[in-house]
């Protein structure tokens, strides 16, 4: 966003304002005259309008700014090995799958190897086909920028797949 538009979004503001408050510009400069209790002079009433409406703009800028709203980083990576669904005398453990998976992207490999070492075994969302799924992605210390995702979802994607993984920022 310019500085002009911000300018132009804070004047709109402002008329805006007016109107709620009931005042407008003709009114005021016919020698309307305020009381001396009131704590903001009418003089100063602009400067009121133009300091709530600057605080609103940056209250919404702050808001939709893409740090603000956004929710994870999201890296290509590449399946390597899958697993069918394991079966095991433990209930818990039925139904469980796992991805190897690495960097898709060169340009992500030290984006995924970093975040693998500060955040191994942390929930993420990934996504494969058309659905998103929850698995817990772990750093296999052996293998140099490859994660472990083991996840319990009615999808397999085979060797070489692509999936989307969104690996939270903090943990």
């Amino acid at each position: 966003m310019t500085w002009k538009s911000m300018i132009r979004s804070i004047d709109f503001q402002i008329k805006i304002l007016d109107c709620v408050i009931g005042r407008n510009r003709r009114r005021r400069t016919m020698g309307t005259t305020c009381s001396d209790s009131s704590l903001w002079p009418c003089q100063n009433h602009y400067l009121k309008l133009y300091i709530v409406a600057g605080l609103g703009t940056l209250l919404v800028l702050a808001l939709c700014s893409p740090g603000f709203c956004q929710d994870g980083m999201r890296l290509q990576c590449e399946v390597m090995e899958s697993s069918e669904v394991l079966g095991s005398s433990v209930a818990r453990l039925n139904g469980v799958r796992y991805i190897l998976l690495h960097h898709a992207n060169a340009a992500d490999r030290e984006t995924l190897s970093k975040w693998l070492k500060s955040h191994s075994g942390t929930e993420v969302r990934f996504s494969f086909g058309h659905g998103k799924y929850k698995g817990t992605l772990f750093r296999l210390a052996h293998c140099f920028g490859r994660g472990l995702l083991i996840y319990n979802a009615p999808v397999r994607p085979v060797k070489r797949d692509i999936v989307e993984v969104i690996l939270p920022l903090s943990p």
